[in-house]
């Protein structure tokens, strides 16, 4: 059995607040994204985070961050940042191949934004994501990228896939389990669980 702790709730918390804004400015704006890797997991598995899971991560295109740059005036006077890839100052990855949107007065919560480009019919991030993390199964066919639907995601719902399961068994192996893997600054969860026998 797994008890989350109250810490990583109220930081899930605020992860779903800066979510819904991101959600509604591209609802406002149309553009386009959708829930990807443990994110989209936990939509289709949880309806809302994997309990552990402590960030968000969202698949764009190219056209998505052009309209979120001519949209930075609207969003710094929410307080809300985002720092474009590629840059060699990113928190965590390697020459910043990830975007990433987040509070001005707290980057502890922030949005993953995967940059996604089209090649012979196929989505790959761009960047070097995939190179420098092994993530060769994290690729989108065609029809599994430009088709979207809602879903729910705790108290709202936000855009995935129409068909993610492929997808989700291409990332995942049996991703229907749930098998314990502790994330990010939260790996201290894992003394939540308790085994019974």
């Amino acid at each position: 059995m797994y008890v989350k702790s109250k810490e990583l709730g109220e930081h899930q918390e605020k992860e779903v607040e800066l979510l819904k804004y991101f959600h509604n400015l591209c609802k406002k704006h149309e553009i386009y994204y959708f829930a990807t890797a443990g994110t989209l997991l936990g939509a289709v598995r949880h309806n809302g985070f994997i309990p552990w899971d402590d960030d968000i991560d969202l698949a764009v295109n190219g056209d998505s961050i052009n309209k979120l740059k001519e949209l930075k005036e609207e969003m710094e006077k929410e307080g809300i940042f985002i720092r474009y890839a590629p840059k060699d100052n990113h928190m965590f990855k390697p020459n910043k191949s990830i975007h990433q949107l987040f509070y001005k007065d707290n980057e502890d919560i922030w949005l993953d934004l995967f940059e996604f480009e089209k090649e012979e019919g196929y989505y790959y991030h761009k960047f070097d994501f995939q190179k420098l993390y092994a993530c060769p199964k994290e690729i989108f066919t065609e029809e599994e990228f430009e088709n979207i639907k809602s879903h729910k995601f705790e108290d709202i719902e936000i855009n995935i896939p129409k068909n993610p399961y492929k997808f989700l068994r291409r990332l995942f192996g049996e991703w229907e389990r749930l098998i314990f893997e502790p994330n990010h600054k939260f790996r201290k969860e894992i003394n939540n669980i308790e085994i019974s026998n």
